[in-house]
């Protein structure tokens, strides 16, 4: 089984952003929505993380995700994305959850991984295991990266070998 999430790299630039002061507009799909405020690509070329990744492969664009308090996504893969590269930017007193599903144990337990996000810390996210987040008292606020490549085209292993 492939990898959940590996931690990539460190980038102070992008903890710096203030979620809060961001304009975020409803983002949908097929069964999913998120509030998402978009980031200048800009940030590429001050981060050395991103730039290296973007030299290999291409990044569409990148955001800030939000999800509300007293919220939980479904289990899911998902739909375009087959990986991403995130950093959380919600304070140390956020309580959230961000869970991979290992398989299922029985007819109703599945086992789970959880990722544990560090301060400054830059995730390689594997979109393709099923996962959630289960969010508690406050907004909770996710860095992300889409790549111009569609979860058919580029994986979690293509990029995680860069490193």
């Amino acid at each position: 089984m492939s990898q959940p999430y590996k931690v990539i790299g460190e980038s102070e630039y992008i903890y710096s952003i203030d979620p809060t002061n961001l304009d975020y507009n409803e983002y949908s799909g097929r069964n999913w929505a998120w509030d998402i405020a978009s980031l200048p690509l800009d940030i590429i070329q001050v981060e050395p993380v991103l730039y290296y990744i973007n030299s290999k492969f291409s990044i569409a664009g990148m955001g800030v995700l939000r999800i509300p308090p007293n919220r939980c996504y479904d289990w899911h893969q998902d739909d375009v994305r087959g990986v991403s590269v995130n950093m959380l930017l919600s304070s140390a007193d956020n309580h959230s959850h961000c869970l991979f599903s290992k398989g299922r144990v029985n007819s109703d337990q599945i086992e789970i991984d959880e990722l544990v996000y560090l301060p400054k810390k830059l995730y390689l996210f594997n979109t393709q295991i099923s996962h959630t987040v289960i969010n508690f008292n406050k907004p909770r606020y996710m860095f992300s990266v889409q790549f111009e490549k569609d979860k058919t085209e580029l994986c979690f292993e293509d990029v995680s070998n860069l490193f």
